[in-house]
């Protein structure tokens, strides 16, 4: 997954880039020893010097035909100059256009950390049942 989004990152900015962090990998369903594995990504949102790309990893059993959505997750990757110094890209963003990214990027993180929360409360719940 973190190639997948290196790759797209890096076609998008046609910059070098590396992964600085990734966020909610999320397994939904199991990958079978013969399954054909597809990674998609999506580029979620676009900053300055930073992406956010969502690899979704899709499996095929190859016997049944039948097609499940295995796991995903968010990466952001930063694009460097030569020295390794964190590189601006998309420094002619209209004032506008800033304000528009901030605020989906703004409703993302609280609906990522709402489910975090659920996530964490329920995990917590079921490891003091056991």
């Amino acid at each position: 997954m973190d190639k997948a989004a290196f790759l797209c990152a890096t076609r998008h900015a046609r910059k070098n880039c590396v992964t600085v962090s990734m966020d909610r990998l999320d397994f939904l369903a199991p990958i079978g020893e013969g399954y054909i594995v597809e990674i998609k990504t999506h580029i979620n949102y676009v900053a300055r010097s930073s992406i956010e790309i969502e690899p979704n990893v899709s499996a095929e059993d190859t016997l049944s035909g039948k097609q499940v959505e295995a796991c995903h997750a968010y990466f952001t990757p930063v694009a460097l100059d030569s020295a390794g110094a964190n590189l601006l890209l998309f420094h002619n963003l209209s004032f506008k256009e800033k304000e528009n990214t901030s605020d989906s990027r703004q409703e993302r993180n609280a609906t990522r950390n709402a489910l975090r929360k659920e996530l964490t409360s329920t995990h917590f719940l079921l490891a003091l049942c056991l």
